[in-house]
């Protein structure tokens, strides 16, 4: 996947404006029914709470995922409901973002977007954007989200 067709995918799928979205849905995806607490889902996916929360948001928002909350237990259940009613452009993105060069293409659209299309990254962005041979970030404390 190319930068242009990243571009184009994620203009189909334009609810998704951070990594942190792209990232969360695909946990979701492998992972379609989970109970957890919003810590123990900060740690799997490697964001802290306030992306986390924003994400999750989106996705509820989006019709992509449904939560439900027990007043015995601070963990939640979550459970993906894309497949149901998935948007046109989601078998595409699950392709793409499920290959590490996808991913890294969309992370990088993304990112590109969120500090505007003409401005460069930044050597401390582009550090921050280094990811592993799986195509997860690393956990770098030094590296900014």
């Amino acid at each position: 996947m190319d930068h242009k067709d990243a571009h184009a995918l994620l203009d189909q799928a334009a609810v998704l404006r951070h990594p942190c979205d792209l990232d969360l849905l695909m946990f979701f995806v492998r992972y379609s029914q989970v109970l957890l607490t919003s810590e123990t889902l900060a740690g799997f996916v490697g964001y802290d709470g306030k992306n986390l929360a924003r994400a999750l948001e989106v996705l509820l928002g989006a019709g992509l995922l449904e939560r439900h909350q027990s007043n015995a237990h601070a963990a939640r259940f979550y459970r993906f409901t894309g497949v149901a009613s998935a948007p046109p452009w989601l078998p595409d993105l699950l392709t793409h973002g499920g290959t590490t060069s996808g991913r890294r293409s969309l992370i990088a659209a993304l990112k590109q977007r969120q500090r505007g299309a003409d401005r460069p990254a930044t050597d401390r962005e582009r550090a921050a954007d280094t990811v592993d041979r799986t195509g997860f970030r690393r956990m770098d404390a030094r590296a900014s989200r």
